[in-house]
């Protein structure tokens, strides 16, 4: 079955939702959550399970399959549809938003519909059977899947990939919740670093968020937020850190927002 283009839409419209001090429009609003993505001590990596290296900066067309073949697809109990969201040029060069839906048929590749001239930002299950969310991993990239742009985990229904690339006619807003999900451990510390990477992934800047908390008990339920912005034209990741040596168990989301700024 083929993939439906849904939208292609290019400037700031309708209603309005505040980021970070920035109002944003709300179809542009994003959230990607993950339950006790930080279990363990020393560095924690990127908020993602999947190392996503590869650079998308022409057009670029997404095939997306399942590891599953009997369950992710009509007639089974993981994912039928999803969307995928992300930037790309129009036919005056000039970046715009786009997405496009999928029907998923198991682990036989579908073409997109869409060019990408940017990493997509964002990936979701429409619909599924009785399990609700995927049974495999929804994966998105080349058409051998050798690069993998993005990946829906079993068992999420949206993405938990914290990269972010913009076009340099696009600002963004950020805002990120930690929350203790242990009544009893004395955690030591949190650093939580955005990074922002040209596309020949050089780095040009970091913000560091530290949360020190040594000694510290009883937390649980307890939230922590950040928050920022995202410049134009850059590659964003975010990347935590404990800085002590007891184990953190918490569960984080981010919200995130863009506007056109040209």
């Amino acid at each position: 079955m083929a993939a439906t283009a849904t939208e292609t839409i290019s400037r700031n419209a309708g209603s309005m939702v505040e980021i970070a001090g920035n109002l944003v429009p709300s179809k542009f609003v994003f959230t990607t959550y993950h339950t006790k993505a930080l279990s363990t001590a020393a560095i924690l990596g990127e908020f993602e399970a999947l190392s996503i290296t590869d650079i998308v900066d022409t057009a670029t067309t997404m095939y997306y399959a399942s590891t599953d073949n009997t369950n992710d697809k009509a007639g089974g109990t993981g994912a039928f549809t999803m969307k995928t969201h992300g930037f790309g040029d129009d036919d005056a060069g000039v970046p715009v938003y786009k997405n496009e839906t999928i029907t998923l048929t198991g682990t036989t590749k579908i073409t997109g519909s869409q060019t990408f001239d940017f990493i997509p930002f964002y990936h979701e299950v429409l619909t599924a059977g009785t399990g609700k969310n995927p049974a495999g991993d929804l994966k998105i990239g080349s058409s051998d899947h050798t690069a993998v742009y993005g990946v829906i985990k079993d068992g999420l229904n949206q993405s938990s990939i914290l990269l972010i690339d913009l076009p340099s006619n696009v600002m963004g807003f950020y805002e990120m919740t930690f929350t203790f999900q242990n009544a009893t451990t004395a955690y030591d510390g949190l650093y939580v670093t955005h990074f922002m990477d040209t596309h020949a992934t050089n780095e040009v800047a970091r913000e560091v968020k530290k949360v020190h908390m040594r000694g510290i008990a009883n937390l649980d339920k307890q939230n922590l937020t950040f928050s920022g912005v995202m410049k134009p034209g850059l590659r964003h990741r975010f990347y935590g850190e404990d800085i002590g040596t007891t184990a953190q168990t918490l569960d984080w989301s981010i919200t995130w927002g863009f506007k056109f700024i040209d």
